[in-house]
């Protein structure tokens, strides 16, 4: 049976060759790794068998594509032996700020547990991710940092992964939208024939995150061999792990508005506006209640917080409600009447620190099953059908409290203590204000951070043919499937508070009043002298102290949100490929095909969701869907073989006509050449038209409303507005212009040494971001942006702001440049001492970045050589950011005995907060939002990090055993300042780090 494919034909001698390096790091560009490893392993040439590396359309043998493409073994892959494939692939230098189970997640976008792939660092939603050269349906709708729509890498059933396949450079023209920064192909091993399986289970040297993975994949051929059918079953699981068990989570580091900046008295405008400081905490609640500010008695002059600060301030209260006085630091963000501070301070005291509570690694249950079946109905016709089902259960605890700030208690509140309620009656005190960010814990009792479940099942369907026929005086290949691809996901909030801006329910409990006629506490609404407020079934609720609450109380004012969404792909899908003509050079290759896509999206959620009756989370329905039609022609033509100035020269191009129902017609295209003056040095460059269209996610996601403040530009006047965050239908694809060119090396008077350096440059237009809604005011009015004018609504008499719609919209421009360099040398030991046997393999990896830019209007955000996670605002303005390098290094050594080890390191160059920050100590200039003055030294540190692997084959490789160690040597991740005014996060913009530590794993492996 031939073999159909999408892509550029090599010979299997080059994933032999290249499996034997055991390293993740041993990623070979296809450019050069054919004839180098084939020379390092001569053995390996007697197998034939065609393999299909992604990049190209186009089958053509020998031909190495334009557009650099790297390719991951599935002896790399094995040796690193992670818990989860996305773990591997994120660790190569041309990935960066990938989404992953390492981390805190979002209970608002419903990306917990999501692992997915982020080339470039310019967003997931830009690197297209296929399975077996198959489009894969998106895994959540809404997302931060644009990876709403992403597709979530623990759904492939990594067993039958036979190698994955990294094209780093755009690729529309070829595979369609959202290839703009690239692709990732995991590949499988469809025709894999007997029984294999892994069993693997790992902790880290703190005693946390216990993991294991266990796998079956059986083959079996049938009917004579003309048919065949694939097994696979995969279940894994992660226990996760929180900051607290780590000792470096005592330190302390936060970004704070500078205590001296400012207009009031001792204060100035010429000192930096932002300082960094250890010892931050919120100036305004604690576990058990915090007192911040009471009602000024009638004919008194107002309370502020300096000079004339109301008498009951810095009462919190502790243990079964006893009352005693909280020491406040220094406070930052005083306004400018000194009647509200922002929520921290400097010093004081730190009992109500909440940055230790966050998870570094998240729970995450996983199982994956598989079936693929094959018949030959003749020789050249081969139907196949596959079913494939993914799960994965994530639950998770975020650093975020559930905070209550402002909460009005009345002097006549029954859970007053007498002592605080005898001072407020002799000072006239008729109410106070308490903070406090216990609630929803069980007793109670503080100490846990807000957490979600969310579990996914993914079903995959594919049914086609495939074959070949001869026309032309020429074999052409070809293939049609249909594909339909479902994501049903769920989020639940437990014990959420019913103290959203829709519900009564939390704010009638906590105010509790003596029922005069009982002597009974109850809810003040059931015995005021209105019934049309009575809530029958009321249970008082007492905000003042740890442990004070009955389980009854809890249950009333918490309870559990949640929301269902349902995402479906539909795919046809045809195309051939053959070499129809030859020109004066070789055969002209030429591959053509058609595509129709339907996307889809429904869902639901509970009323007290959609009503916002929580504290958190407030879901709400989102239903629409699109479809695109599209086909696409690419051809490779030889011009030059066997010259005195041209080894070879092959010019490579592709054109493909896409429309969309949402957004009309668009065009992407492709030439790239490949020239080869000698044997030992060959020249590649492409230059791409590449396109992503908006997701169901940037087009439907439903709306959420909320309150805010903006300034109208044209009077100066300040007002209170709606704002609404949700989906804009009106967008257009982002497009983008993408040139690549580079060089590979293969001399000859050095066997087994290869190098390749690759320039890239991607300059985006019309980018997708969610604006601000000061921004959209800003740039409508001063700058006449008219697609953000339509966000804005105004009242028709009046002529005032009345709301602001922060939707997605094509407002910015993306630039990203930079060089990826790769470097190998493969050494028989043999050639040292003949008497020496195995050999010896090092490899280095890196991408350089030298701009990384967000132009927003007047903003110019630069994120290049940004390491702190979007510490500064870069996040938050869909600002693209990575390290200056990031590098990937190995020495590896087989034995011809089957023993094998490898020796990595992964790691970063130090960089900056942001580079917009000013630095300066006195004398500084007017410090703005875009480039804010900074007291501190604008420097983050690298990150270095060596990972060990041992492996050794028994039984005649039928049996393997493996071990394997990351951060051996139990690096602590650098202390990096949170970001502006969320200093009770101290010291977390490090996600880029390694913040787990050493990790332990040990497995076996077998194969029959």
């Amino acid at each position: 049976m031939m073999k159909l494919s999408y892509g550029l034909k090599t010979k299997r001698r080059v994933l032999t060759s290249v499996s034997t390096v055991a390293l993740v790091a041993a990623v070979s560009s296809a450019a050069f790794a054919q004839e180098q490893l084939a020379q390092a392993q001569p053995a390996a040439a007697a197998s034939l068998d065609e393999i299909v590396v992604t990049g190209s359309r186009v089958v053509r043998d020998g031909y190495e594509a334009p557009t650099p493409v790297s390719v991951l073994g599935a002896a790399e892959l094995e040796s690193m032996a992670t818990a989860n494939i996305a773990d591997a692939v994120n660790r190569l230098p041309a990935l960066a700020n990938s989404l992953s189970t390492r981390g805190t997640s979002s209970t608002a976008d419903m990306t917990g547990g999501i692992n997915n792939l982020n080339l470039r660092g310019i967003n997931p939603t830009r690197t297209l991710v296929l399975i077996d050269g198959k489009r894969v349906v998106g895994s959540t709708l809404a997302g931060f940092n644009n990876n709403n729509g992403a597709v979530d890498v623990n759904t492939v059933p990594t067993g039958l992964v036979s190698r994955v396949d990294i094209v780093t450079g755009g690729a529309s023209a070829a595979y369609g939208s959202d290839a703009l920064a690239g692709i990732v192909n995991f590949v499988f091993d469809k025709e894999f024939t007997g029984i294999k399986g892994d069993v693997q289970g790992g902790i880290t040297t703190y005693g946390d995150n216990e993991n294991y993975k266990v796998s079956l994949t059986a083959g079996v051929p049938f009917a004579g061999g003309r048919g065949h059918l694939l097994l696979y079953g995969e279940n894994g699981f992660e226990n996760g792990a929180r900051r607290e068990n780590r000792p470096h989570s005592d330190r302390t580091l936060a970004i704070v508005q500078n205590p001296a900046w400012g207009t009031l008295a001792g204060q100035s405008l010429t000192v930096p506006q932002f300082i960094t400081a250890t010892n931050v905490s919120m100036a305004n609640a604690t576990y058990g209640g915090l007192i911040v500010n009471c009602a000024t008695p009638a004919g008194a002059q107002a309370y502020n917080l300096t000079d004339r600060q109301c008498p009951l301030r810095g009462t919190q209260f502790l243990e079964g409600g006893t009352p005693a006085p909280y020491r406040f630091g220094t406070l930052t963000g005083l306004n400018a009447t000194q009647t509200a501070a922002g929520q921290l301070m400097i010093g004081g005291d730190q009992t109500n620190r909440i940055d230790r509570i966050s998870s570094i690694v998240t729970q995450l249950t996983r199982a994956n099953a598989y079936v693929r079946a094959s018949y030959d109905l003749a020789d050249n016709v081969n139907v196949f059908a596959e079913w494939g089902w993914a799960y994965t259960l994530n639950r998770s605890e975020t650093s975020v409290p559930q905070f209550q700030f402002g909460l009005t208690i009345a002097q006549d509140n029954a859970f007053v203590p007498t002592s605080v309620r005898n001072q407020m009656v002799a000072l006239g005190i008729t109410s106070f204000s308490l903070g406090t960010t216990a609630f929803g814990t069980p007793g109670n009792t503080g100490m846990h951070g807000f957490g979600n479940k969310n579990e996914r099942v993914q079903r995959r369907y594919v049914a086609g043919l495939e074959g070949d026929f001869d026309a032309m005086d020429t074999n052409w290949k070809w293939d049609a499937y249909y594909q339909k691809s479902t994501t049903h996901a769920s989020v639940r909030t437990p014990d959420n508070v019913l103290s959203g801006p829709g519900s009564t329910v939390f704010r009638s409990a906590i105010d509790a009043v003596v029922n005069p006629a009982n002597g009974q506490i109850v809810c003040r609404v059931n015995i005021d002298t209105n019934p049309a407020n009575d809530m029958p079934g009321c249970v008082p609720f007492n905000v003042m102290g740890v442990g004070v609450n009955s389980q009854a109380a809890i249950d009333y004012v918490t309870g559990t949100g949640y929301a269902l969404i349902y995402l479906q792909q539909d795919v046809m899908a045809a195309s051939a490929a053959g070499e129809p003509f030859s020109s004066w050079a070789g055969p002209v290759s030429l591959a053509f095909g058609a595509e129709h896509r339907t996307e889809k999206v429904g869902g639901l959620a509970s009323d007290r969701d959609i009503n916002r009756w929580w504290f958190a989370g407030n879901f709400t329905a989102s239903a629409g869907k699109y479809n695109v039609t599209e086909g696409f022609v690419e051809t490779v033509i030889p011009l030059a073989a066997d010259e005195s100035w041209a080894k070879k020269l092959d010019l490579n191009g592709a054109v493909r006509a896409t429309d969309y129902s949402t957004s009309g017609y668009v065009t992407t295209w492709k030439v790239g050449a490949t020239w080869t003056p000698v044997d030992d040095i060959t020249f590649r460059a492409t230059r791409s038209r590449d396109i992503r269209a908006p997701n169901l996610g940037d087009l439907y996601l439903a709306g959420r409303s909320g309150t805010g403040v903006v300034i109208d530009r044209t009077n100066g006047q300040q007002t209170s507005i709606v704002t609404r965050q949700g989906g804009n239908p009106n967008l257009l694809p982002e497009k983008a212009n993408t040139t690549g060119f580079g060089v590979v090396l293969q001399p000859s008077f050095l066997p087994g040494f290869g190098a390749s350096v690759d320039f890239f440059n991607i300059d985006i237009s019309g980018a997708i971001v969610t604006v601000a809604q000061q921004t959209i005011v800003d740039r409508c009015q001063l700058e006449n942006v008219t697609q953000l004018c339509s966000l804005i609504e105004r009242n028709p008499t009046t002529g005032l702001i009345t709301g602001v719609s922060t939707l997605p919209a094509n407002v910015a421009s993306q630039t990203a440049r930079g060089f990826d360099m790769e470097a190998s040398y493969r050494m028989p030991l043999a050639d040292i001492d003949e008497d020496w046997g195995g050999s010896v393999t090092f490899r280095a990896l890196a991408t350089l970045y030298t701009k990384l830019e967000t132009v927003d209007g007047a903003n110019i955000l630069r994120g290049e050589g940004v390491n702190a996670g979007g510490a500064g605002g870069l996040a938050a303005t869909n600002g693209i950011f990575a390290p200056d390098i990031k590098y990937l290094l190995s020495m590896s050594y087989a034995s011809e005995s089957g023993f094998s080890t490898t020796i990595s390191a992964r790691g970063f160059t130090s960089g900056v907060y942001n580079n917009n920050f000013v630095y300066c100590t006195t004398g500084c200039p007017t410090s703005t939002a875009n480039s804010p003055t900074v007291g501190f030294e604008n420097k983050t540190p690298g990150d270095f990090d060596v990972d060990i692997a041992l492996n050794q084959k028994l039984m005649n490789d039928a049996i393997e055993v493996f071990f394997a160690v990351d951060n051996v040597f139990n690096s602590d991740p650098a202390l990096i300042a949170a970001t502006f005014n969320n200093g009770f996060y101290q010291g977390l913009a490090n996600s880029n780090y390694d913040q787990v530590g050493r990790s332990f794993r040990l497995g076996t492996r077998f194969h029959f």
